[in-house]
């Protein structure tokens, strides 16, 4: 039986799952997780939070018993981040790039051809981006700033125009809604009053403005 990464971060149950037998799986840093030993006849416990695409695809090809403890509230996010691809939006992360999740909820996108998207770290790093929206940053500057944190071909140019703010759940939420909303105002400042949003019962949709999930788990 092995288990991929951690169930969770808490030492005390990782412990327990060793002491029990589970086979634990870590990522090489900059690298993929080794499933050669895997065969068909083994148990693969997914963690909590989840594991990204291609990952997921690698052990269906092998065919082993998969079992899939990816968080609800994870799942969530992976909803929401699916649809900003599907409509053509950037999801911008509020994340840690090295975490599981984030590179999970991240891959979600790769799905598309258009998929983009940008992990940002902290309120100081959402500034980086608004100030890009508001016209007052360097291209080059922020590709440099922002690499390994986004999509293959990231266009800030392109990209920043129409976006979908999402968050790694054991962030503070309040951080997360704080970023939304400080690049809601540059949206704002950039395209003016005319592009919010139009909000019914149903849904809240915008040609420019980000569309925000809160998702604590």
């Amino acid at each position: 039986m092995f288990l991929v990464g951690e169930i969770i971060h808490n030492p005390h149950v990782n412990k327990k799952l060793q002491a029990m037998g589970v086979e634990f799986l870590h990522r090489p840093d900059d690298g993929e997780f080794d499933f050669s030993g895997i065969t068909p006849a083994d148990v693969v416990i997914l963690p909590a939070f989840g594991v990204t695409v291609k990952d997921f695809e690698r052990l269906r090809a092998v065919g082993c018993v998969l079992v899939d403890t990816t968080c609800g509230s994870v799942l969530n996010v992976w909803k929401r981040v699916d649809a900003y691809a599907k409509d053509g939006f950037t999801a911008v992360i509020h994340g840690k790039y090295h975490h599981e999740e984030t590179k999970a909820t991240s891959s979600q996108v790769t799905k598309y051809p258009a998929g983009r998207f940008l992990v940002v770290r902290d309120m100081d790093d959402a500034r980086e981006v608004c100030r890009y929206v508001e016209g007052a940053g360097s291209g080059d500057r922020f590709v440099e700033r922002f690499a390994g944190k986004m999509s293959p071909g990231f266009d800030p140019d392109r990209d920043l125009v129409r976006v979908g703010v999402a968050n790694q759940t054991t962030m503070l939420s309040g951080e997360s809604l704080a970023i939304a909303a400080e690049i809601r105002r540059s949206m704002v400042k950039r395209y003016g009053d005319d592009a919010l949003p139009i909000t019914s019962a149903r849904s809240t949709r915008s040609a420019r403005l980000p569309r925000t999930v809160r998702t604590p788990c």
